[in-house]
């Protein structure tokens, strides 16, 4: 895929691409709260539901919500949208939130990216909490990764996550995966994974400060 620009923080972007090269499952690095690890027993969703079709579902919701949020940020100060196309009928969408300063004066932003295919179809969804320079725009360089979340659609039915806890700083070699055990998802831990990503993702869509870890 060549995009017509580069994705936007070339050692955190399209995080889907890199796990499928490194053939993960539905994987998880350690969750930044506590949510992932420590699930409540399954809801009735989660019962009756395998995690691939949970994940189907969730992705359904995420890009829903990316594609709203393009339309409502469109011409807002403190927003950009931006579309990207690549070969075989790529499309990448990208909404990035500008965030209120912390009252340590701190700055951030958000960054959310919906990757589809031909005819639209779901290939990957990526949410980022960015420490940055006051006056972040597109494709400049972040100071510090705070927060990812990333689904993506493997060979079906499977999916796969990747998760990135506020413990690293970014560097231009690093990897968008943080080092670690990966481990198998239940249904439950894909479902505290998802609540955590909507959460970060309505704090996007207010402007909330980043957070201070």
């Amino acid at each position: 895929m060549r995009p017509r620009r580069p994705f936007i923080g070339r050692p955190t972007l399209l995080v889907a691409v890199v796990a499928l090269i490194l053939g993960a499952a539905i994987e998880s690095q350690p969750a930044r709260s506590a949510g992932m690890a420590n699930a409540a027993a399954p809801s009735a969703r989660t019962a009756s539901l395998n995690v691939n079709t949970l994940a189907a579902h969730d992705a359904a919701i995420l890009a829903a919500r990316i594609r709203n949020d393009a339309r409502r940020a469109s011409g807002s100060p403190s927003a950009e949208v931006h579309v990207e196309t690549g070969c075989c009928g790529v499309r990448v969408l990208t909404v990035l939130y500008r965030a209120r300063p912390t009252r340590g004066g701190k700055y951030g932003a958000y960054v959310v990216q919906l990757v589809t295919g031909r005819s639209g179809s779901f290939t990957s969804a990526a949410l980022l909490e960015l420490r940055t320079a006051r006056g972040y725009r597109y494709g400049e360089p972040q100071t510090r990764l705070l927060y990812q979340f990333g689904l993506f659609r493997k060979a079906p039915p499977n999916w796969g996550i990747t998760t990135y806890p506020a413990n690293d700083t970014i560097a231009p070699s690093a990897t968008p995966l943080p080092p670690g055990a990966t481990k198998q998802l239940t249904p439950a831990e894909l479902e505290a994974a998802f609540s955590e990503a909507l959460t970060v993702l309505a704090r996007a869509e207010g402007r909330a400060p980043v957070s201070t870890g």
